[in-house]
């Protein structure tokens, strides 16, 4: 206005919501309106779910800062790379502790105003383990072994002529015999050993 003079830089409006707070400002060495946007932001946590037993990799991630914007989405992997732990597969970040159906981040996940601590999901490994038994009868896979557990020994299989020495981790081994009582860490397939049997006859009518 004619014959009115602003300071510079003199605020003429404010507000803010959730995600942002603004202001308007008059600049008086441009004579322009200026307007201000700052971004909110909150508090993003993670809990790993690791175990004494079971680690994860890495062992913590640092709580964040993250911007809270309409429409941008929170996954928290465009954040941080996904944890690994031994014997178990990364299901993803849920925003409950017990993961209910519904609470996986994805791509309709937003960042709320009050912050959100993200909750990794673990599931065992699960493995199959095969038996060869190098031309005796037929001995059925055992699958969905979970990682850190046993199986329980298949019924020997059989073979015409032949004794059944036992479970091995490798073909032609004679040192590796596998304990059913170990637990296990991978797939694998067992091997038997056979014995061959040898017979013996005796003649009682002949000479000695």
């Amino acid at each position: 206005t004619a014959g009115v003079d602003l300071p510079q830089n003199y605020k003429v409006a404010t507000g803010e919501d959730a995600c942002q707070s603004y202001s308007l400002t008059w600049d008086a060495s441009s004579q322009t309106r200026v307007f201000e946007v700052e971004l909110a932001e909150a508090e993003l946590n993670y809990v790993l779910n690791g175990s004494a037993e079971y680690p994860t990799t890495p062992a913590s991630i640092a709580s964040e800062q993250v911007q809270i914007v309409s429409g941008i989405i929170a996954s928290a992997a465009n954040y941080v790379a996904a944890p690994t732990r031994d014997g178990h597969n990364f299901e993803g970040w849920y925003t409950t502790s017990t993961f209910d159906d519904g609470t996986k981040v994805d791509g309709s996940t937003t960042m709320p105003a009050a912050g959100v601590t993200l909750y990794a999901k673990w599931e065992l490994k699960k493995y199959t383990v095969s038996f060869d038994s190098q031309g005796g009868s037929a001995v059925n896979s055992i699958t969905g072994v979970a990682h850190g557990t046993t199986t329980a020994e298949p019924a020997a299989p059989t073979r015409a002529n032949y004794r059944f020495m036992g479970w091995y981790r490798e073909a032609g081994a004679v040192t590796a015999c596998y304990f059913f009582a170990d637990p296990v860490s991978a797939d694998g397939t067992l091997t038997t050993q056979w014995i061959p049997l040898h017979t013996a006859t005796f003649d009682p009518l002949s000479s000695v």
